[in-house]
């Protein structure tokens, strides 16, 4: 498409807040792959956000199918009719109350997406230009994205086929990064693509846009694991959230405060100190003492308060630790409880998510402590133990009776045997 006159009036305007892209492919600076590190010119040590005007919303006052969508509520609002009024709009005219129907659900376009971006960033210069309307309503912002290196027209032809297609979230990704490059913003060390569950499936051109956008908190992944989902589209509410957090830092996720790593206790919602290291390979650990690398897995090395040393293995019954003596995690995350139930409450934030030797994240399971044995398991272990060993054939003589294998409780008020780690019953 030829393109509108007005690019220099656009390079004039924001060329104090432009940095100096290191990379011809994403525009986001230098990534060191070893590190993780993203290398950055001065001009990149401040960021500037662009001024927004507010545009015309005529009587809009709200929208009418936004029930379920509470979670997005904020972003869509402020973004219609509050401090960036007029960034989104509905997809029909509002009634007389001022209502309008925003659609949700509705899948977000490329054209769509682009234009809310180029809003955000360029309204000034999109108020100087000539009024579009009809099919190619987006030419305006299609033009303003390529000349401010948002977007390409080898990555986005001019055709209605392309731009009306529903954002991929991955191209998503790609633009949010180079929008925050336009607004001077520097990256520091990427986060693990450990903390991305799919992050194998996110195509070569996008896998680094996709860790930026991650390590700055525009996106989080759409489960506990960090699910990407990078070939999945974008709906309406999805959208407005991540634009929400492009054009207002305080909304973004926090990902790494302070620079370091850190759980969240899913109870209080408090954040505490996180894991110090990503472990993959064996670690020692060393009995009644706090660690924050990582929960116990076999090939670690326990080592017991007496000096004696423990190759910590799955047993038979693929359960870690069985019939070893030890309860290797009593101390993780700084908890040393020797006695009775550790309930494991931490969502583990910047390494993925934790899971025991069944398979079961950590998240909210509890670890039990059998205080005959001095062996630890997770709840999940704990069933696999239970469902491999079975339960005494013999009765009990007494209330409280300790089994022979050391496993089982007899139950006071049933004649029968219960697992002999408090909580988890028959």
């Amino acid at each position: 498409m030829k393109k509108i006159l007005c690019s220099l009036m656009v390079i004039v305007m924001f060329i104090s807040s432009l940095s100096v892209s290191a990379s011809a492919d994403f525009g986001f600076g230098n990534v060191n792959l070893e590190t993780g590190e993203v290398s950055q010119d001065e001009a990149d040590a401040s960021t500037v956000y662009p001024t927004y005007q507010p545009q015309d919303i005529g009587n809009l006052k709200g929208f009418s199918d936004l029930g379920g969508h509470e979670w997005a509520r904020p972003a869509i609002e402020d973004m219609s009719i509050g401090t960036y009024k007029g960034l989104f709009s509905g997809k029909t005219a509002p009634n007389e109350q001022g209502l309008a129907q925003f659609d949700p659900n509705g899948q977000m376009s490329r054209a769509e997406f682009i234009t809310v971006v180029t809003r955000a960033l360029y309204s000034e210069v999109l108020a100087n230009m000539p009024g579009v309307s009809g099919e190619y309503w987006y030419s305006n912002n299609y033009d303003v994205a390529v000349d401010n290196n948002l977007i390409t027209e080898n990555e986005y032809p001019f055709t209605s086929a392309v731009l009306n297609a529903p954002m991929p979230r991955q191209e998503m990704a790609l633009i949010l990064t180079r929008a925050c490059e336009q607004m001077g913003e520097s990256t520091g060390t990427l986060v693990s693509t450990s903390r991305i569950s799919d992050y194998n499936t996110v195509g070569g051109y996008y896998k680094e846009a996709v860790r930026v956008a991650f390590t700055k908190g525009l996106i989080a992944g759409k489960d506990d694991t960090g699910r990407f989902d990078p070939q999945g589209t974008l709906t309406r509410a999805e959208g407005a959230t991540v634009l929400y957090r492009l054009v207002n830092e305080s909304k973004r996720v926090d990902v790494t405060p302070n620079g370091g790593n850190y759980i969240i206790d899913t109870g209080s919602g408090t954040q505490q100190q996180g894991p110090t290291e990503n472990v993959s390979g064996p670690i020692t650990i060393y009995e009644g003492q706090a660690r924050y690398n990582r929960n116990a897995k076999a090939g670690d090395t326990f080592v017991k308060k007496d000096g004696t040393k423990i190759v910590l293995k799955l047993d038979q019954y693929g359960v870690l630790g069985g019939g070893q003596g030890v309860a290797p995690d009593v101390g993780l995350l700084g908890q040393i409880n020797e006695k009775g139930c550790l309930t494991f409450t931490y969502k583990v934030v910047d390494y993925g998510v934790w899971v025991d030797s069944s398979g079961l994240q950590l998240q909210n399971q509890t670890y039990y402590v059998n205080q005959t044995t001095g062996e630890g398991y997770w709840g999940g272990e704990l069933k696999l133990l239970r469902n491999g060993i079975g339960y005494p054939s013999y009765d009990g003589t007494q209330v409280g009776e300790v089994s022979k294998d050391s496993y089982h409780l007899y139950k006071w008020d049933g004649g029968d045997w219960i697992m002999n780690f408090d909580k988890l019953g028959k």
